[in-house]
């Protein structure tokens, strides 16, 4: 298993030292009041992604697995997949109970190899898509 970053650290590398804000006074002391947070949440988001190994996980899964609000689930699964580099789209869909489309995310050590670049190159495009998940055979 790959060791993860110390996510106890309340470092924060990014924009100026501050979690992402806009330049208000309410957001700027939500940003605040996040930073102590910001280690521990990416440290669960991403255990819980490795722990679904190939399988992987949506952010719906997730926020239902880890007891993370949406709102902060999706900055610290950015930084895990933007600035970090731990998590990659895997290229799969899976259907979220609002019946859209969302992205299956797996830790890079669970990741398929690239087709012709990103791995969200995989998926079909068009109107088909959803009809195409209830082909029988398919993979996702």
């Amino acid at each position: 298993m790959t060791q993860p970053p110390d996510f106890t650290t309340n470092d924060y590398p990014w924009y100026g030292g501050m979690p992402p804000h806009e330049a208000t006074d309410t957001s700027f002391q939500a940003a605040r009041a996040a930073l102590p947070h910001v280690g521990p949440w990416q440290y669960r988001i991403w255990a819980w992604t490795y722990s679904r190994a190939r399988h992987g996980t949506t952010d719906e899964e997730t926020a239902d697995a880890t007891g993370c609000n949406p709102n902060t689930l999706h900055p610290r699964r950015g930084e895990l997949e933007k600035k970090l580099g731990l998590i990659i789209d895997s290229g799969r869909r899976r259907m979220t109970r609002g019946n859209v489309l969302a992205i299956v995310w797996v830790c890079v050590e669970f990741a398929d190899p690239p087709t012709n670049g990103h791995p969200a190159e995989r998926i079909p495009e068009g109107p088909l898509v959803q009809t195409a998940l209830f082909e029988e055979g398919n993979p996702w």
